[in-house]
């Protein structure tokens, strides 16, 4: 990640999305993986907070840039 530019409070920012993934799973904690997928299921909306977390992890990555290749040679740009 240091190649990509963070810095250290990039990396307090990082703590901070890992600590609210762990909320989250806690949330809808399971005894079995197979029950915590079920509780899940296809729409991720429905669960509290894992639909913003999500758009903030993606916006937060896109402020860096990606290292080995250039944005134009991508095949998906967005």
């Amino acid at each position: 990640m240091t190649t990509r530019g963070l810095k250290e409070t990039d990396f307090e920012v990082i703590a901070g999305f890992v600590d609210r993934a762990v909320g989250i799973a806690q949330q809808v904690s399971k005894n079995k993986f197979a029950d915590f997928k079920a509780t899940l299921g296809d729409d991720v909306t429905q669960v509290s907070g894992l639909e913003s977390l999500k758009k903030e992890v993606t916006d937060f990555s896109l402020s860096f840039p990606a290292v080995g290749f250039s944005v134009d040679e991508m095949k998906f740009k967005d």
